[in-house]
């Protein structure tokens, strides 16, 4: 069994490799190269419910709204979702470093 050492909610180490959440960063440097800029969805809905917290918390005027768009940040998801586009396969259309840039 591989050993799991947890860094934060959202990393860890297992095999001496590098995991965000379930996804093996060696892999997904070997699938989409280097370098790469990974967000986790997961990760940022944490901080924002944390940021409201704090403002709310700080706050005595009323309710606090952080990313008020309607539905949250699920709607870009679904919608990518109904048009059969998966995250990391949008990642991978995104622009390279360098490209498209005038210079």
């Amino acid at each position: 069994m591989v050993e799991q050492t947890r860094i934060d909610d959202c990393l860890s180490k297992r095999g001496g490799h590098l995991f965000m959440e379930e996804c093996d960063t060696v892999e997904l440097v070997r699938q989409f190269g280097s370098p790469l800029f990974v967000l986790s969805e997961n990760q940022i809905r944490r901080n924002v419910r944390r940021v409201q917290k704090a403002f709310q918390d700080g706050w005595p005027d009323g309710p606090v709204k952080v990313l008020d768009e309607p539905g949250g940040l699920g709607v870009r998801e679904r919608r990518r979702a109904e048009a059969g586009r998966n995250r990391v396969g949008r990642l991978a259309r995104g622009r390279r470093p360098g490209e498209g840039r005038e210079r």
